[in-house]
């Protein structure tokens, strides 16, 4: 069970930009660039990205 809070979200954005970072290819801070998200708190999008982040990136050998 967690516990829940009143605190204020350190990021703003929908799910649609977490999936994009979570699937690779594109990161937090790049999104924040592009003004699909809102950093609310300093230093969220370097965690998030730090959190998300994938090294290496993923890649496939295959063309479609």
């Amino acid at each position: 069970m967690t516990a829940g809070t009143d605190a204020p979200a350190d990021i703003a954005c929908t799910v649609n930009e977490v999936a994009a970072t979570y699937l690779g290819g594109i990161t937090f801070r790049q999104l924040h660039r592009a003004g699909r998200i809102q950093e609310r708190t300093d230093g969220a999008l370097s965690r998030a990205d730090a959190m998300f982040g994938w090294d290496p990136a993923p890649w496939s050998p295959y063309d479609y």
